[in-house]
């Protein structure tokens, strides 16, 4: 009964706009369900879905955030470089809770190999896993080497150094020369990494013997797409 979608009221957040003009992908995952209340899946596995689109919202969230405060480094409007940090933890973090979302029993039943359709997620869960939710140095599996706890500690932190993609079409930031530097270069120049760079992240992988890059920036867009893709899957099964 609780889980049944009769039970709620539900309005439509944009009615008479066809599903695929419906952006951000959340807003069109909560048509979706409104205009498919009468399937299956809703009438046993409401609250599912629900949060799972939640999760998807606060994905979108948390990337607009990302992308606001590396702006905001790169124009000099701030200088607090942990602010992308923070924002890309609780990004994985929502993104984790989606991957175990579509390894539930709900939508095991409802979708064949849900797994398959979330490569993506499934490929950055790493992050989830060995840092985000918790990290490996400070509670190791087995298998989580010395090396390994090192370098999932450093996945997601800047107290080592920070991973720095290049834009398309930028050149390449100046290193600095040797000597001391006046507080203004400095700026300048941090300014001009930002701007210029996308701002990713590095795991090791222990399971697989890769390492994995994960840019927030531009991987989302894919990531989004993949979990809407699975909502809907499992809805209109």
């Amino acid at each position: 009964m609780l889980n049944n979608i009769d039970n709620y009221y539900s309005r439509d957040p944009n009615e008479g706009v066809a599903l695929e003009d419906i952006l951000p992908l959340s807003a069109r995952a909560r048509a979706l369900v409104v205009r498919s209340r009468q399937r299956s899946l809703l009438k046993v596995g409401f609250i599912n879905i629900a949060g799972a689109i939640e999760m998807l919202a606060g994905m979108e969230y948390h990337h607009r955030n990302l992308v606001r405060t590396c702006l905001e480094l790169g124009e000099g409007e701030t200088d607090d470089e942990t602010a992308p940090d923070h924002e890309a933890v609780a990004y994985v973090n929502r993104m984790g809770q989606f991957y175990f979302f579509a390894k539930s029993a709900l939508i095991t039943n409802a979708v064949k190999d849900p797994l398959a359709l979330i490569p993506t997620i499934v490929n950055f869960a790493v992050f989830r896993m060995k840092h985000s939710a918790h990290r490996s140095i400070d509670a190791p599996k087995p298998r989580d080497t010395d090396g390994l706890q090192w370098s999932h500690a450093r996945s997601m932190s800047s107290s080592m150094g920070r991973m720095m993609l290049l834009k398309p079409g930028k050149e390449a930031t100046q290193v600095l020369p040797a000597g001391p530097i006046d507080e203004r270069a400095w700026r300048a120049h941090k300014s001009e990494l930002w701007r210029k760079n996308y701002l990713t992240f590095q795991i090791h992988d222990g399971d697989t013997g890769s390492r994995k890059n994960l840019t927030i920036e531009t991987d989302h867009a894919v990531i989004a797409s993949e979990a809407y893709a699975l909502i809907q899957t499992a809805i209109m099964s």
